[in-house]
């Protein structure tokens, strides 16, 4: 185990300007465990634009909102959703990472891993570190949607992680970093839409 300690986020040095709306695929295979009553519900999942399956004009507008400012993706994020309802496109769920006004969105849970726009889990990926024994360990943490329902555990999980010695942990697009600052504890919302 390495013993070097990365500085890395928690969940109250994630501030609104991290907070981030995506549209996912509602169902992933890409994590799998030992309880099958257990379906990963977090960060990591395919988004909107990342497969053929909704129109150009969808996925184009979906693009576009990525780049829109925090305080005013709300909104457009649930018209889009909406419209992709209407023409019969369901595969897909609104999420929003960080602190939000509770307001129809469903806390599903913190997820553990990269606040970046790749949005990728430890958790999902938690077999590239973990002995099977420790894993089912860590799963029996985890709630209905594959997430922890406690901050604890989460920040626990996540110090596990950055211990872990993982290879692929400083590599960025701009070449490698030995102190990589983009881990944290995040939670993890759905919106609920009006039936």
């Amino acid at each position: 185990m390495n013993n070097m300690r990365y500085p890395h986020y928690s969940v109250e040095d994630l501030n609104e300007q991290f907070m981030r709306f995506m549209i996912v695929r509602k169902n992933s295979s890409k994590c799998k465990f030992s309880d099958d009553a257990i379906a990963y519900g977090g960060m990591d999942r395919p988004k909107l634009g990342s497969r053929c399956d909704v129109p150009d004009s969808i996925r184009s507008r979906g693009v576009a909102l990525e780049g829109q400012p925090t305080q005013e993706a709300d909104r457009p994020y649930r018209m889009l959703l909406a419209e992709m309802l209407e023409i019969g496109v369901t595969d897909y769920e609104l999420l929003v990472l960080g602190d939000i006004p509770p307001d129809k969105y469903q806390f599903l849970g913190y997820d553990v891993g990269e606040n970046t726009e790749d949005a990728w889990s430890a958790i999902v990926d938690q077999d590239l570190f973990l002995e099977p024994e420790e894993k089912l360990q860590w799963e029996e943490k985890l709630n209905a949607h594959g997430l922890f329902q406690h901050r604890a555990d989460a920040q626990a999980f996540l110090v596990r992680y950055l211990d872990s010695g993982d290879p692929d942990m400083g590599w960025t697009s701009d070449g490698w970093t030995d102190t990589p600052d983009w881990y944290a504890v995040i939670p993890v919302y759905r919106y609920q839409q009006d039936t």
